[in-house]
């Protein structure tokens, strides 16, 4: 975990303003240095200063180069950032939700697998794949994608389908077991 946290912050930094030390926006570079700076930050800076923060050349705004570059990259990086934390597990944070409990039915980590908490089923936790095919089944067989007892459930069953198509991933997989929940919720109340 350290090792991409390392990362994670050497490539936070290189994308970062040195003036405000956040992430840089409508960067500018200075013509000098070529040391990139949010817009509004070297403006700032430049209104009471004539040099660089960095190298310290004199320099104006007009000798500032926008680069469009970096936003890009930033906007990028974030994404990426996003898209790796979205899955990890929370109690493992180093850990991508790679699994699923088919019995607890949630999303577990290779550390969970091998915790108490699923020792005793063991044999129920499948990757990922397998799970979203398992509960694809299941969903068809039980009819659920084809009944439509009521609008909620036609909605639900919709988003389902629709979930199905999505990245096969943790945060589709939760998703889809909270809908199949409310389904079956659903079909109690309508059966009762």
């Amino acid at each position: 975990m350290s090792d991409q946290r390392n990362q994670e912050s050497k490539l936070t930094v290189l994308l970062e303003c040195c003036i405000c030390f956040y992430g840089l926006r409508e960067c500018h570079i200075c013509a000098e240095c070529s040391q990139p700076f949010c817009r509004e930050c070297i403006h700032k800076w430049l209104y009471k200063q004539s040099c660089c923060p960095y190298c310290r050349a004199c320099i104006r705004k007009d000798q500032l180069i926008r680069f469009y570059l970096i936003d890009q990259l930033h906007d990028e990086m974030e994404q990426f950032l996003a898209e790796q934390k979205r899955n990890r597990c929370v109690v493992h944070e180093s850990q991508q939700l790679l699994l699923v409990c088919l019995r607890c039915e949630q999303c577990v980590c290779v550390d969970c697998w091998y915790s108490d908490e699923h020792v005793e089923h063991k044999d129920e936790i499948v990757p990922m794949e397998i799970a979203f095919d398992h509960y694809y089944r299941e969903t068809i067989r039980s009819g659920q994608l084809n009944k439509g007892d009521n609008g909620e459930n036609v909605d639900l069953q919709n988003k389902i389908k629709v979930l199905f198509e999505e990245k096969r991933d943790a945060m589709a997989m939760n998703q889809i077991l909270k809908t199949m929940e409310k389904l079956r919720i659903n079909n109690n109340n309508i059966t009762s």
